[in-house]
């Protein structure tokens, strides 16, 4: 298994994980959620994973470049949509706010169906 496969097994793994995690606790995401939109700044952790995202959309294209497996391509796309939803979220604060709207309302499996099939689909693709 190449660098690329893991990583997209990894975050796969990773985004199932954070998504289930939103199904279960509802009310701690929206919590966390609604501390990443307050005014006076956001917390590190925010700013941590905002890094952390763009990061990892380089990471994962300069992997597709440089050594490209079978199916790279669709791995950097998916892990690109992932990460940068991701960054774009915590860097919005409508964006935040809306989603705290969400989790209060009990809708996370509908409007996040579409980040689990695609996590799903990463790692399908770094196993084949």
């Amino acid at each position: 298994m190449d660098l690329l496969s893991a990583i997209s097994v990894y975050l796969g793994v990773l985004c199932a994980l954070l998504l289930l995690s939103m199904r279960v606790f509802p009310q701690r995401w929206a919590k966390m959620y609604a501390d990443a939109s307050r005014d006076s700044g956001r917390p590190k952790w925010a700013w941590l994973t905002i890094i952390g995202s763009l990061l990892g959309i380089v990471l994962v294209w300069y992997l597709h470049f440089t050594g490209g497996s079978g199916y790279s391509l669709a791995i950097a796309v998916l892990s690109t949509f992932l990460l940068a939803r991701a960054a774009q979220t915590l860097l919005s604060k409508k964006g935040l706010r809306q989603s705290v709207q969400v989790f209060l309302k009990g809708q996370v499996a509908v409007t996040f169906l579409p980040y689990t099939i695609v996590s799903l689909v990463l790692i399908v693709l770094g196993l084949l």
